[in-house]
């Protein structure tokens, strides 16, 4: 397995009660499933149970749309509020900057070395100074100057 293995991500939360960890699991397992990774948390406060489950999406026989559906009823059963990601999908984005490039640098190392999964649509700043480097990387860069009239 690689850190590049797309995955399936399930969030989950309900009340805290017995058994919700094992019907999950269960659930996933009888539809084979296999669970990379699994973190749980019980907010006692509250009395909240929180659950994220990373599947591994080369196990995914059915469509997404067919995967959710059935798992939204299995989540009603259960009272279950949760969402599903997939690691395949770039979010598109913006990175707003100010004058110091480093932070600029690392993140365009990392989305071009695929640790970040996204597509960077455009550079925003507040100074001019790194319009240079989103020319460089051929990103659409957009000055917004902060002036005492912008400013409150």
């Amino acid at each position: 397995m690689t850190s590049n293995q797309n995955k399936i991500i399930f969030l989950i939360q309900c009340e805290d009660r017995k058994g919700i960890l094992s019907a999950t699991s269960t659930w996933f397992y009888n539809r084979s499933y296999n669970i990379l990774h699994c973190q749980q948390h019980t907010d006692n406060i509250e009395g909240r149970y929180f659950m994220r489950i990373e599947l591994d999406m080369q196990d995914l026989k059915t469509t997404r749309k067919e995967l959710e559906d059935d798992f939204a009823e299995f989540a009603r059963s259960y009272n279950l509020s949760w969402e599903c990601h997939y690691s395949d999908y770039n979010a598109r984005v913006a990175i707003m900057v100010s004058k110091t490039s480093h932070c600029l640098y690392d993140l365009i190392a990392r989305k071009n070395e695929g640790d970040l999964k996204c597509e960077i649509s455009l550079i925003i700043s507040n100074h001019p100074d790194l319009e240079v480097i989103a020319n460089q990387f051929r990103i659409p860069f957009y000055y917004l100057p902060v002036t005492s009239e912008t400013k409150s």
